[in-house]
């Protein structure tokens, strides 16, 4: 197969010796709109070859054919001895592109861009050499943003030369820009020719087409309908009878104009972007608020409001003994505004104590109400204050019990007994939980808002004109997402130890590997949720009803006991819910990820579900 392939090429390269690009019965159509309608015509190596015509005739079609940008329906083009309709990547390789619209980062500088661009080739540049060679050598430093017009048409041009093509893309690359700034890209288009490149250059202005262009085709709906020299077409013109109306003068006003004003003096891809994606999220001070302090401002308020507990305590009862003096006892208790009652067995209730859930626990022995008897009382050692709260409480609800109960006091006393406990505070609730959500937005929302915005933009449009991989492209985006969420959860935990005395004894990895797993499944609905958002504006509304539901209802600042009962099996059905609990179960408990298996499940349910929309639902341009 290899042997025949590398025949094929050779037959290829001998057929088209002389020309750079062969075009044979090229068919496009959209629907019933027939784009490009059978056309045929060479391009010669290292001519300018014009492709002109009205808007809607053909031309950006057909050149998005010959950059391997589109696929054709029939015909055949040959780029560069590369037959662009069956390897549309391959011949990326050895052309470059500039985009009438090129958009780039907005957070990397000129150079930066061009070793990026390099890498995609598989290539180093010498950046400033090749800024000096289109005149924005002192621009090195600069965002694109800050250039001018002129300039930032120059500077496209300079990242379709990376690569030194065979055969250089021009669309309309002087469109908006002043009469200086036309003539100086005139120069430099005729200088890469004489370097011995071949350009393909679509324009409206037919004095740039006369000037530049040793051949030019004119097409008109979707047809080839004249090609030759500029000067033949002006003479065939001319034979016709044809003549203008006014005399041509030996001088106009840009002629004026330019008098008065003068004119103008391999690194890995996926590395790169890697590289690259970490200095734009690092750059973009709104990114860095809304993923890094806002997470932090919320832990700071929210402890500093719970900095000494809850106002009610948690009492826990064990009722062994079931009759109407234990019933009495619960009754009463529960209508107690500062006390929250919970109920269970003995092991469930000393098992929540020892977790710091319970600021003490009251047994109700069987032989309650058969005699005077002291209630076996367990408070937690390690929260004095709620602890102490709690056995007043009981204390005093115990004499007054007992007195209504016996008409004596004390039918039944308070034995209250220390146990050992992690002493967990809210914030040792919080953490985890702001932690889960910060993976949430970070995924969530940084991928949709940028890919949206890359789209819109024409960013991705002229990244594709690259042989740079798809693959590629999404896993430095994946690597910066991730990285950036081991990032928050240090900052989190850091700050939750500095501040508050986190209570944490986690094991790192498996709270990294969870982590990820979250932050995988939240990227992916980013993915779907850029696939069918047209705008920004709709990615905000969308993800922001997906998030906030969540936000408020997986436990991350509150237990789901909070919640009604017919809510909480749906919400225990959540992302962030299964996040948020394996999250505290390894911070919080130590615990493995057997011990979490339950929440790890249901995160594989979702990331399979996730990923399956985002590979159904993503796309690259605006549709």
């Amino acid at each position: 197969m290899g042997i025949a392939t590398r025949s094929e090429d050779l037959d290829l390269s001998r057929q088209t010796e002389g020309f750079a690009i062969q075009v044979e019965d090229l068919r496009k159509s959209y629907g019933n709109l027939v784009a490009v309608d059978g056309i045929s015509f060479d391009v010669k190596d290292r001519e300018i070859f014009g492709l002109l015509g009205p808007n809607g005739a053909g031309k950006t079609t057909t050149v998005e054919i010959l950059e391997g940008l589109r696929q054709a329906d029939g015909g055949r083009a040959i780029v560069a001895g590369i037959n662009v309709l069956k390897e549309p990547q391959k011949v990326k390789g050895l052309i470059g592109v500039q985009l009438q619209a090129s958009a780039f980062f907005d957070f990397l500088n000129l150079a930066e861009l061009l070793e990026m661009f390099a890498s995609f080739y598989g290539r180093q540049v010498d950046a400033r050499a090749l800024l000096r060679r289109v005149g924005l050598e002192e621009k090195a430093n600069s965002r694109v943003k800050t250039l001018s017009g002129g300039q930032k048409q120059r500077f496209s041009i300079s990242t379709a030369l990376v690569n030194e093509p065979r055969v250089l893309f021009l669309d309309e690359p002087t469109t908006g820009l002043d009469p200086q700034a036309r003539r100086n890209l005139w120069e430099l288009a005729q200088s890469i020719r004489e370097d011995g490149r071949t350009i393909v250059l679509t324009t409206h202005y037919m004095d740039e087409a006369e000037t530049l262009c040793d051949r030019a085709a004119i097409m008109d709906r979707g047809k080839v309908i004249a090609l030759d020299a500029p000067a033949t077409l002006v003479q065939n013109l001319l034979a016709k009878g044809f003549r203008r109306r006014t005399a041509e003068r030996e001088a106009n006003l840009e002629d004026v104009f330019l008098d008065l004003t003068g004119s103008l003096s391999v690194r890995n891809p996926l590395a790169m972007l890697t590289m690259t994606a970490f200095k734009m999220y690092l750059r973009n001070r709104q990114v860095i608020f809304f993923n890094l302090f806002f997470p932090v401002m919320i832990v700071v308020i929210f402890g500093l409001i719970n900095g000494n507990g809850n106002v009610a305590v948690n009492i826990g009862v064990v009722d062994q003994a079931h009759n109407p003096v234990s019933q009495l006892v619960i009754s009463r208790l529960s209508q107690i505004k500062a006390v929250k009652l919970h109920t269970g067995t003995l092991g469930s209730e000393r098992a929540a104590l020892e977790r710091g859930d319970r600021d003490a626990v009251v047994v109700l022995p069987a032989t309650l109400g058969q005699g005077p008897l002291a209630l076996p009382a367990y408070y937690n050692s390690g929260k004095p204050q709620e602890s102490s709260a709690a056995l007043g409480l009981m204390n005093a609800f115990v004499d007054q019990a007992s007195f209504q109960y016996a008409h004596m006091q004390p039918a039944f006393t308070l034995n209250a007994q220390p146990v050992n406990s992690r002493n967990l505070s809210y914030i040792d609730f919080l953490v985890p939980g702001v932690i889960a959500m910060s993976i949430m937005q970070t995924g969530l929302f940084s991928v949709a808002f940028s890919f949206v915005a890359f789209k819109q933009q024409g960013i991705l449009r002229r990244l594709m004109a690259t042989p740079m991989k798809v693959s590629d492209f999404l896993l430095s985006r994946i690597v910066t997402y991730l990285m950036m969420s081991i990032v928050q959860m240090a900052i989190l935990i850091v700050l939750g130890l500095l501040l508050y005395h986190l209570h944490f004894v986690g094991n790192v990895v498996y709270l990294v590997i969870v982590g990820f797993v979250g932050a995988a499944i939240f990227m992916a609905i980013g993915f779907s949720i850029s696939g069918f958002a047209r705008d920004e504006g709709a990615v905000a509304a969308i993800a922001n009803l997906i998030s906030f539901p969540m936000m408020f209802l997986s436990g991350v600042f509150f237990t789901l006991s909070n919640e009604p009962s017919w809510l909480q099996p749906i919400t225990k059905l959540l992302p962030l819910t299964f996040l948020a609990d394996a999250l505290r179960g390894i911070s919080l408990n130590g615990d493995t990820l057997w011990a979490v298996r339950f929440d790890l499940v249901g995160l594989a349910i979702w990331l399979a579900v996730t990923l399956f929309l985002a590979m159904r639902l993503f796309r690259w341009e605006v549709v």
